[in-house]
Parts: structure tokens; C-alpha cells; sequence
């Protein structure tokens, strides 16, 4: 009997395959490459990266192949703006999204303190 436990999430043109080993993570990246190649489409293995979560995050091992290309394997990895980590428990990092917060805060201060400035000079 043959058991295959992945989770595939898909966004527009996104594809997160999650999985409880790299096992069944190989065998999922395979099927959606016969998938693809029989829609005559092909998975992109620059934009292609691995990340692993768990215990074991820090062990190296054998690479996932896309393709007979090895995929890369990250600590960090950005999927629809969220920034999520290699550690040993499911982590997302806020720090870019709160950056850009900050920014856009500070840009739009900026522009409600120099049209100020600008009605009090003009009187």
C-alpha cells in the first residue's frame, strides 16, 4: 500500500508543496512535473527552493531534484509576502513587513508635515 502525505497550496501562478519528509516530497515534486510536462509547461528551478522545519533543520542532506536539477535549499524563503524561516517550529518573520510599515508611515508623515509647511508659509 502506498501512502503519500503532502500538502500542495497554490496562489495564481504560486505552487508551496509542504511535507513530512523529503520522501514524500520527492515523490510530490515528481508528480507535478509529469503533470506539468504533460500540460507541456515546466517548473522553474531558479525559483524553485526548499526549506525544512523540525528537530533537523540544521542536518545536511541529499538535495531534492527538479528535473534532475537539484533544488536549492534556503533558511528563509518568501512566499506571497510572507517571510518564512528554517527553525524548529513553524516561525515567520515580521521584520520586512514591519519595515515597510515604518516606511510607508514615515513617507506619508513626511508628506502631511511639508503640506502643512507649505499652507502655513503661503499665509
Amino acid at each position: 500500500m502506498f501512502f503519500l502525505c503532502a500538502t500542495t497550496i497554490m496562489y495564481a501562478d504560486d505552487l508551496l508543496l509542504l511535507s513530512g519528509s523529503l520522501c514524500d516530497l520527492q515523490s510530490a515534486v515528481d508528480i507535478c512535473c509529469d503533470e506539468f510536462n504533460k500540460l507541456d509547461m515546466c517548473m522553474n528551478v531558479k525559483k524553485s527552493q526548499v526549506i525544512r522545519i523540525g528537530r533537523s533543520y540544521r542536518k545536511e542532506v541529499n538535495c531534492i531534484s527538479i528535473n534532475g536539477k537539484p533544488a536549492q535549499f534556503v533558511v528563509a524563503l518568501k512566499y506571497l509576502g510572507w517571510h518564512i524561516l528554517s527553525v524548529d517550529r513553524f516561525k515567520v518573520s515580521l521584520h520586512h513587513m514591519c519595515v515597510r510599515f515604518f516606511n510607508h508611515l514615515m513617507h506619508y508623515m513626511l508628506r502631511v508635515v511639508t503640506s502643512v509647511n507649505l499652507y502655513c508659509n503661503i499665509l
